[in-house]
C-alpha cells in the first residue's frame, strides 16, 4: 500500500476528530438545541460522509492485511452508522422524531452491540498482535460498553433520559469517543514510515486530493454556519433586545425553588375598576433559552400584541414565558414539560393583577402550537380560547375540548410539523360534538404567514369568554 494512502488516512481521521470535537463543544454549551439549527442537517451529512471515508480507510487496511473478522464487523458497524446518520438527518430536517424515533433507537442499540463485537474482534483476533489495534479495541469496549449500559437503562427507565448525571456521562462519552480513532492514526503513521515512496499506486492520488479539498471546504462552510447560529443562540441579538423593551422582565419562583423566566406586557392604559384578559403567548423553537429576552422574538404572537395599535384596540395582559433548552410546553416527545410552572405563574398573576378569569387565552406557533393544544387539554376549564398554529395535540384528549373555543391554523405544505397534526385534532373534536374553527393555507409551509389571511383573528379571540 502506498505511503500516500496512510498519510491521507491520518488527514481524514484528524479532520473527523476536529469536526466531532467542535460539535461536542457546541453541545456542551447549548445542549440539544443544536439539533434545531437550520444548518445542522447539512452539517450532519458532512460529518457522516467524513466518517464513511475514515471507515473506508480502515476497512481497506484490514482487507489488505487479511484481518477478516474486523473487516466484516467493521463493515457492519459502518453500515449501521450510515443508517443512523440518514435517520437522524430525516428526524432533524423534518422534525419527525415521532415517526422515526423508534427506528433511530433500534439502529442505535444495534450499532452499540455491533461496536462491542467489533471491539472484541480487535482484541481477540490476530489483530491483537498489532498493539495499536489492540488498544483501539480496548478503548471501544470500554466506551461502547458504558454507552450500551446507559442506553439500556434509559430504555427501561425513560425518566432517566433527562437526569443530569446521565446527560453528563453521555456527553463525557462523546468526548471520550474521540480517543478511539487515535490508535488507528498512530498505526497509519507507523506504516507510512515503512512504505516506500515508489510503491505502486493502487488508487488515483487525485481522488485523495479532491476528497480532502472538498471535505475541508464543506467543513469550514457548515462549521461557520452552525457556529454563527450557536453564537446567536447564546447571545442576545439587538433585535431581541429591542422587541423585549415593552415587556417587563420577570421571574416566577415556586415553593420548591423552580424558576420560570417570563415577560409581561400590561394594558396600554389601565382603568383600576376594570378586569383585563390574560393571553399566554408560547414561543416557538427560536425562543428557547434562559436569557429572558429571546422568547419575544421567538413568539410572533407576542410581537403582534405589542404593536401600539393592537395594545390600544385590545387591552390585555400578555404573558410570555421562556422554556429552557430541551424543554417544552407539552405534547413534544423527549422534552421535559414545564406546563405546571406556567399554570402556577398564571395563578400568581391573577392574585397580583385584576384579570378577567373568564377571558384567559393561550396562543402559540410551532413549539408553541404544540403547547397551546397541550394547555387546553390539561386545563380545559382555565382557558376560554386557544389559537394553536402549526402544532399537534393528543387525540385521546379531544373530548375535553368540546367546550373550548379553538381556531387552529396550519400550512398544507408544512415540512416541520405535518398538517395531519391539526387536521386530526379538529376532526376528533368535531366527532366528540365540538365546533372548532380551522384554517389551512393550501400553499403555505411552516412560516408565520398562515395567519395573515385572517384579519379578524384578534377580534375573534378577544370576543371569547367561558
Amino acid at each position: 500500500m502506498k505511503r500516500l494512502f496512510f498519510l491521507f488516512g491520518i488527514f481524514f481521521i484528524g479532520l473527523l476528530l476536529i469536526a466531532i470535537l467542535y460539535q461536542n463543544i457546541l453541545l456542551y454549551f447549548i445542549s440539544n438545541s443544536i439539533y434545531g439549527f437550520p444548518s445542522f442537517g447539512k452539517w450532519l451529512l458532512v460529518v457522516t460522509s467524513m466518517g464513511i471515508v475514515v471507515n473506508g480507510f480502515g476497512l481497506a487496511y484490514y482487507y489488505h492485511k487479511g484481518y477478516n473478522q474486523p473487516l466484516l464487523l467493521g463493515a457492519l458497524l459502518a453500515l449501521l452508522e450510515i443508517c443512523q446518520g440518514i435517520i437522524l438527518y430525516l428526524i432533524v430536517n423534518n422534525n419527525a422524531f415521532a415517526q422515526l424515533g423508534s427506528y433511530f433507537l433500534f439502529i442505535t442499540g444495534f450499532k452499540l452491540i455491533a461496536g462491542l463485537l467489533y471491539g472484541f474482534s480487535l482484541v481477540l483476533s490476530k489483530t491483537r498482535k498489532v498493539i495499536y489495534l489492540k488498544i483501539m479495541g480496548i478503548l471501544i469496549l470500554i466506551i461502547v460498553g458504558i454507552a450500551l449500559s446507559i442506553f439500556s437503562l434509559v430504555l427501561m427507565y425513560p425518566a432517566l433520559e433527562k437526569n443530569e448525571t446521565i446527560e453528563f456521562i453521555s456527553l463525557g462519552l462523546s468526548f471520550a469517543g474521540l480517543l478511539t480513532p487515535v490508535p488507528l492514526a498512530l498505526l497509519f503513521y507507523h506504516e507510512s514510515k515503512w512504505s516506500k515512496k515508489n510503491d505502486e499506486i493502487k488508487a488515483n492520488p487525485d481522488l485523495y486530493y479532491a476528497l480532502a479539498g472538498l471535505a475541508v471546504v464543506l467543513l469550514l462552510i457548515f462549521a461557520g454556519k452552525i457556529g454563527t447560529q450557536a453564537y446567536w443562540k447564546t447571545h442576545i441579538t439587538p433585535l431581541s433586545r429591542k422587541l423585549a423593551v415593552p415587556f417587563e422582565k420577570r421571574v416566577y419562583t415556586n415553593k420548591n425553588g423552580d424558576k420560570l423566566n417570563y415577560r409581561l406586557l400590561t394594558p396600554y392604559k389601565i382603568t383600576p375598576s376594570m378586569a383585563y384578559p390574560l393571553v399566554v403567548s408560547l414561543h416557538g423553537g427560536a425562543g428557547w433559552g434562559t436569557d429572558n429576552f429571546k422568547q419575544i422574538e421567538g413568539s410572533l404572537f407576542a410581537r403582534m400584541f405589542s404593536k401600539i395599535e393592537n395594545r390600544k384596540k385590545y387591552p390585555a395582559y400578555i404573558h410570555v414565558p421562556q422554556a429552557p433548552p430541551g424543554s417544552s410546553w407539552g405534547n413534544l416527545p423527549n422534552h421535559t414539560t414545564i406546563d405546571s410552572l406556567v399554570f402556577e405563574s398564571i395563578n400568581a398573576l391573577e392574585k397580583e393583577f385584576k384579570i378577567d378569569k373568564k377571558r384567559i387565552y393561550v396562543v402559540g406557533h410551532s413549539l408553541g402550537g404544540y403547547g397551546a393544544w397541550h394547555f387546553i387539554e390539561t386545563a380545559p376549564d382555565l382557558f376560554a380560547a386557544a389559537i394553536p398554529v402549526a402544532g399537534e395535540g393528543n387525540l385521546s384528549k379531544a373530548s375535553a375540548l368540546v367546550n373550548t373555543h379553538i381556531w387552529a391554523f396550519h400550512g398544507a405544505n408544512d415540512k416541520n410539523v405535518p398538517v395531519s397534526g391539526s387536521r386530526d385534532m379538529i376532526a376528533a373534536i368535531k366527532k366528540e360534538g365540538g365546533h372548532p374553527k380551522y384554517h389551512e393555507s393550501p400553499n403555505a409551509g411552516h412560516g408565520w404567514g398562515i395567519i395573515d389571511e385572517e384579519p379578524g383573528l384578534l377580534d375573534w379571540l378577544f370576543e371569547q369568554t367561558k
